[in-house]
């Protein structure tokens, strides 16, 4: 039986050669077809269950700025803080809705006053903790280190998906700093804090954007997997975070600590949440507010509604990529039962004398699915160094869906049965007589 299969194999790399690299080559961009619906489709319920999740009946409003240099001068220019406090919180404490600026950004750790101070001094830290450490660029140093961290806002304590596993949330007062000596602001950790540091640990010369000195005291660490989704919209998993209140200050002296805490976090890039019903009262009031206040570069950018457009056109995308994929299948299908029907026309002969040799069907299954076995093997090789080349390439990036894993094979298998069993009933017809007095 092995010779039999060895003779096979013998036979479709040599008089078919060309044919079956062109069935590899075809099977393989019917892969990667496969792949892209996958990721497309799985990529679009990703993005519409996110949706569904951070935006739920509400509408979202971003509130956004002018790219220009000059603009941004004058707006956070240290003359118009006044105006960028006044508005945050009028803002903030308007009941037609919610003004949301939890931030992504770090936690820096130096020491200006020691020249001593150095690797040995930084808190307890974890690579996956440093800012920078997805993109390989982490900000570490001999004298100076930047956790990843998150500025919240008083409302985060109430999002869906965040949970503590101990601790306390933030206080109403943890958000106001009444002195600019000794502050020390509490700090929540992410899980995977949890075996460096227990409630109560400081954590000095830490530092917000700014000169000023702070100590970081944990007050608490959270569930294991709790989420929520930034103001972009991204979800993101707190266990290698930790979470500080975006403070404000309420002693009258303009320092640097003072000035950064009032700067771009507090206006860019910032949320404003309505129920539907009165959203445009909502917006007609955040206009009015900031007019008031002489920041007319300010623009609202309907967030949710850009959101539902872009899960609508993934949406089309996947099935676009989808029907491609079908008919690449349903065309493989009709090439495979082309092929395999002028393949046993081809070997009439052989397979006549194989069946009155005494072979049984399922070792006639096996001679019949070799080349298709072969050309899977290939194919699938093929296919894993295309995705190992171009996967997180800058300008082709090949995704790839767990799926892939589950439906290829299947299909492959569907596939060798459909072969076998279509060839063995096909030869099991043929007239075995005649077939051997044909002259060859």
């Amino acid at each position: 039986m092995l010779d039999i299969i060895l003779q096979e194999i013998k036979s479709v790399l040599g008089k078919s050669k060309g044919l079956f690299v062109l069935t590899v080559l075809a099977f393989t961009c019917a892969c990667v077809a496969i792949n892209v619906t996958l990721t497309n489709f799985v990529l679009a319920d990703s993005l519409s269950k996110d949706a569904s999740e951070s935006y739920g009946s509400r509408d979202f409003h971003k509130l956004t700025l002018g790219a220009s240099p000059e603009i941004f001068q004058r707006v956070f220019a240290k003359e118009n803080l006044e105006n960028v406090k006044t508005a945050f919180e009028e803002l903030k404490a308007d009941p037609l809705f919610q003004f949301r600026y939890n931030i992504e950004n770090s936690v820096s750790f130096l020491s200006f006053e020691d020249e001593t101070w150095g690797i040995d001094d930084f808190p307890p830290w974890k690579d996956e903790f440093v800012y920078g450490y997805e993109w390989g660029r982490p900000s570490i140093y001999d004298d100076f280190i930047e956790l990843k961290a998150f500025y919240v806002d008083e409302l985060f304590s109430a999002e869906p998906f965040v949970s503590l596993d101990s601790g306390e949330y933030f206080s109403d007062d943890d958000f106001f700093v009444h002195s600019s000596e000794n502050m020390i602001i509490p700090v929540i950790m992410g899980s995977s804090y949890r075996d460096l540091y227990q409630i109560g640990d400081e954590l000095p010369n830490a530092h917000f954007a700014s000169d000023a000195t702070l100590t970081l005291k944990v007050i608490g660490f959270f569930e294991e997997g709790s989420y929520f989704f930034d103001n972009n919209n991204a979800r993101q998993i707190l266990n290698r975070y930790m979470v500080v209140p975006f403070v404000e200050t309420t002693y009258e002296v303009v320092d640097d600590f003072k000035t950064s805490m009032y700067r771009t976090p507090r206006l860019m890039n910032t949320r404003v949440v309505s129920e539907r019903h009165n959203t445009e009262d909502a917006l007609e009031r955040v206009y009015e507010i900031l007019q008031q206040n002489g920041l007319y570069e300010f623009r609202l950018f309907d967030e949710t509604s850009g959101a539902a457009q872009m899960v609508e056109e993934f949406k089309n995308d996947a099935v676009t990529t989808m029907t491609i994929t079908l008919f690449v299948i349903a065309l493989l299908f009709g090439i495979f039962c082309i092929q395999t029907y002028y393949k046993l026309l081809e070997n009439k002969k052989k397979y006549s004398i194989l069946i009155m040799s005494g072979i049984t069907k399922p070792q006639l299954f096996a001679i019949i699915i070799v080349e298709s076995l072969m050309m899977f093997f290939l194919s699938s090789i093929l296919f894993f160094f295309l995705f190992r080349t171009f996967y997180n390439h800058q300008y082709l990036d090949m995704g790839l869906s767990n799926h892939t894993f589950v439906v290829i094979p299947l299909i492959m298998f569907v596939l060798l049965l459909f072969v076998g069993i279509f060839g063995c009933r096909k030869v099991c017809k043929f007239d075995l007589s005649s077939a051997l007095r044909e002259k060859e």
